[in-house]
């Protein structure tokens, strides 16, 4: 027994599901058949998304972080997780984070969900660390945050300060 199960929140679009508006041509993959369609969106699942969330699940409370309107997310959960897992979610947020390389549905080689990969791995020590922020801390995963020594830095700085043209506080 590990002990009392830690929470885990993670990202339902570009991570276990790939939403694609039907009008976006440029965006729907050419060589992919989508997986199902829910209200405007084609879905695209991501290979080992049910037994990744089944290995989650065993191991920690789950919950589902999504920028999706309300409506939009149940049919695309029930696509990627289905139905059963889904009422094992812990909750599911609207507009409110593991950050991995976004899905692409043409990727072939995409093996970031498999049960016996890096991810599942990581998040084996992270549900046996007695202590999550030193475990995160010190075995870093993922996306790397985007610091001034970010190639990028010079755009995402901006980014900061402005929105819709007009400039906000800074977050310094």
């Amino acid at each position: 027994m590990i002990g009392p199960k830690k929470l885990l929140i993670m990202n339902l679009n570009g991570f276990l599901i790939r939403r694609v508006y039907y009008l976006d041509t440029r965006a729907i993959p050419e060589f992919r058949k989508a997986d199902d369609k829910y209200g405007a969106f084609f879905l695209y699942k991501r290979e080992f998304s049910e037994e990744f969330m089944k290995f989650c699940l065993e191991r920690f409370e789950v919950g589902i972080w999504s920028s999706a309107q309300k409506y939009n997310i149940y049919g695309a959960l029930r696509c990627a997780i289905g139905e059963s897992m889904y009422k094992k979610l812990l909750f599911v947020w609207e507009n409110t984070a593991i950050f991995t390389k976004s899905y692409d549905p043409e990727d072939s080689e995409d093996r970031e969900l498999d049960p016996n990969g890096e991810l599942c791995n990581y998040l084996r020590g992270v549900a046996e660390a007695e202590d999550v922020q030193s475990y995160v801390m010190d075995n870093p995963f993922g996306e790397a945050a985007i610091t001034s020594s970010h190639p990028d830095w010079k755009f995402y700085s901006k980014v900061r300060y402005y929105q819709d043209g007009k400039r906000i506080r800074s977050f310094r």
